[in-house]
């Protein structure tokens, strides 16, 4: 029975994998490594005091990548203004897509 349970969470995790993989392929998804985001912490730490250390990373990511958007559930991101004006940055709601 636990060999079942095993080979069949394999074959689950094998499927999503080729998925994820052809989306990839396709040039649909990027996939990105902080490489230098130290000072970034920091600057974003000084803009807004309120914000959560992991807030602070994902901010930190999106602007070190250049991203234009940033998606999120986050309120304290959601339009603030001070970070959007000093990283050329749309934070948005996910439902602002729609």
């Amino acid at each position: 029975m636990i060999s079942m349970l095993t080979l069949k969470e394999f074959e689950k995790r094998h499927r999503f994998l080729d998925i994820l993989t052809n989306v990839m392929e396709n040039g649909k998804i990027e996939v990105y490594m902080p490489q230098n985001i130290g000072e970034l912490l920091t600057k974003i730490k000084d803009i807004d005091s309120r914000l959560q250390p992991t807030d602070i990373e994902i901010v930190a990511c999106a602007v070190e990548n250049e991203a234009l958007n940033l998606i999120t559930l986050d309120k304290k991101l959601i339009g603030n203004k001070t970070l959007e004006r000093e990283f050329g940055l749309k934070i948005s709601h996910p439902k602002d897509l729609l």
